[in-house]
Formats: C-alpha cells, structure tokens, sequence
C-alpha cells in the first residue's frame, strides 16, 4: 500500500529528521558567514572568531557554561517531545491523526502563556531558581505526559510542558545575557 503523504509517509521519520539536520546545517553555515554589524565592537573581527573568543571566555565562567550545558541537554533530550506526540496520539491516548493535531497546536498556548509571564516567574523566584524549578517542574510534567492516557489531561500537560520549556529558555538567555562582561 503506498502512502499519499509524499516522502515523509513512505520513507518514515528517518528522512525527515535527515532534511531537519541539513537544514540546521545550512543555518549554521548562514550564522558563521554573517558579517559584523556596524557600529559594534568589531575586535574578533569576525563571527568564527567572536565564536572562539566567547569559547574561551567560557573557560572562565563555570556558571555560564553550567547554564548553556543544562538548556542544551534539556532542549535535545526532554524539550525535543513534539516528535513523540504522534506516537503518544495513536498508541497511548488512541486519538489518532485529529488528537495530534489538537497536542501540536496548544503546545502554542504554552509558548504564548511563557511569552507573557516567564518575566514574572523569573522575579518571583529568582533567574537562576526560576531555572531550576522549571526544570524539575518540566521533568514531572514530561514523564506525567508518558504515562497519560486522557487526551484532555495531555493537552493540559502539553501546554504546561510548553511553557515550562519556553520560560527555561527565556531565564537562561536571561542569566546568560547578565553574566556576559562587556567588551
């Protein structure tokens, strides 16, 4: 039986996680191309070397490094769901195709809720605090979303999850703004 959902359907998530990682490839070769802005400090003079100058910094700030170390474990590993959403639809929860649709499109809500009040998490608990608390917060929201077999209560965790992840990311760029010296 052939699949009418084009390469995707026929060749499964492999091919599509390939043309994902080409086309981060092809940013990253965007990003490393990019000329200096002008006005700006221009002392490394250009991006492949403002690149090492702020490894190297890094050395030095043990911090910082912790901070840019935990987001990228956390977006790789546990803020990557998206993907297993349509596993979670159509073995778990039995919604299949409509109820991936509905998870996919509140993880938005999530990300709009973080968008208007990561802010103030960040000021009640403290950037660093607020980091960790949505990390935790996160972790049991994640493993709360494996195991839920109601779509209503999954769709409430995708959103939790969602804002979680985003007001993780929104803190950490935070700090590590802050933490940044000045040239």
């Amino acid at each position: 039986v052939q699949s009418r959902a084009g390469p995707y359907g026929t060749r499964g998530a492999g091919l599509a996680f390939a043309v994902c990682g080409v086309v981060f490839l092809v940013g990253i070769g965007a990003v490393l191309t990019l000329p200096r802005i002008g006005g700006l400090d221009t002392r490394s003079g250009n991006t492949i070397r403002g690149l090492v100058e702020a490894g190297s910094w890094l050395r030095h700030a043990p911090a910082t490094l912790v901070l840019l170390l935990l987001g990228a474990v956390a977006s790789l590993v546990s803020y990557s769901y998206v993907p297993l959403l349509g596993a979670l639809s159509r073995d778990v929860i039995g919604a299949g195709s409509a109820g991936l649709g509905i998870l996919t499109a509140t993880s938005g809500i999530g990300m709009v809720m973080s968008g208007l009040f990561a802010n103030a998490v960040g000021v009640q608990l403290g950037r660093g605090r607020g980091v960790i608390a949505v990390m935790l917060a996160g972790a049991i929201s994640m493993a709360a979303l494996g195991v839920s077999t109601v779509l209503i209560v999954s769709v409430v965790l995708v959103v939790v999850v969602a804002f979680l992840g985003s007001t993780r990311s929104a803190l950490a760029s935070f700090l590590v703004q802050s933490l940044t010296p000045p040239r």
